[in-house]
């Protein structure tokens, strides 16, 4: 399924969250068809990005779609281009913050209800206004007090 191409660039720290591995000889030399000498001209797999086929020893860091690529040119993709997959488009999410956690004010008292800290309730919306007819205070709603 196609993402819709991460309008924008990751972060380093979206981007260094992504896995990385190693290439390893054997995959190297599997893909080129090199381990029983039968073929020297096959292909093996390639950075899309650079188009320079992977050797044993590069870093390669993998996009949650699936796709690898050699760590630097998917690092400058991402950072400069757009946080999307370059093969399928697919979105590279971006790392989720963790929101610090804020120690109480006052220790807790076994027993004791926590206090909560609410917001001040709205006020009322009524007034002390005099009526003519009786001099005393009259509540009327809907008028906003002083």
């Amino acid at each position: 399924m196609l993402g819709d191409g991460g309008k924008w660039p990751a972060t380093r720290e979206d981007v260094d969250a992504l896995p990385t591995r190693t290439v390893s000889v054997s995959e190297t030399e599997l893909c080129r068809g090199c381990a029983d000498g039968t073929d020297d001209d096959e292909q093996g797999p390639q950075c899309y990005i650079c188009l320079g086929e992977y050797e044993a020893g590069e870093t390669l860091r993998t996009l949650p779609c699936g796709h690898a690529f050699h760590a630097p040119c998917v690092d400058k993709w991402l950072l400069e281009q757009r946080r999307a997959c370059p093969t399928c488009r697919a979105t590279v999410p971006a790392v989720k913050k963790a929101t610090p956690c804020v120690a109480p004010s006052r220790p807790f008292v076994v027993g004791e209800a926590p206090r909560l800290a609410l917001p001040a309730p709205p006020p009322r919306g009524f007034a002390a206004v005099p009526s003519e007819a009786d001099p005393r205070v009259l509540l009327l709603p809907g008028v906003a007090s002083h």
